[in-house]
């Protein structure tokens, strides 16, 4: 993987918490939401991987675009879309409130 590669695999993972958003629930447990994230990760590392080798998948390739995604998608949620600067994501941000379905658990009383 080239420089090249690893900055499109960070500027996806960027948008990865948004895109968790989209899939699940409002009221999704954390588990839930982890581990479509972990999935999105490993899609991103993946493609990135056959993307950079013309085609051919490369394990170590893989591996490491899925941990600099994860890492770049956790960091992007807490730090900037989360709770604290943008309110995109998380329970109470912009995207979950006006995509309320998706997978995960229903609406508790509010």
């Amino acid at each position: 993987m080239t420089i090249d590669d690893y900055w499109l695999t960070f500027l996806i993972a960027t948008v990865l918490p948004a895109a968790v958003a989209v899939v699940t629930n409002r009221w999704a447990s954390g588990t839930l939401k982890a581990l479509v994230l972990i999935l999105l990760s490993a899609l991103n590392g993946w493609l990135t991987s056959l993307l950079s080798s013309g085609g051919r998948f490369e394990l170590k390739a893989a591996a490491v675009g899925l941990f600099i995604s994860f890492i770049t998608a956790v960091t992007a949620h807490y730090g900037l879309t989360g709770t604290n600067a943008l309110s995109i994501t998380g329970r109470d941000g912009t995207i979950q409130k006006a995509l309320p379905g998706g997978l995960g658990g229903g609406n508790p009383v509010e």
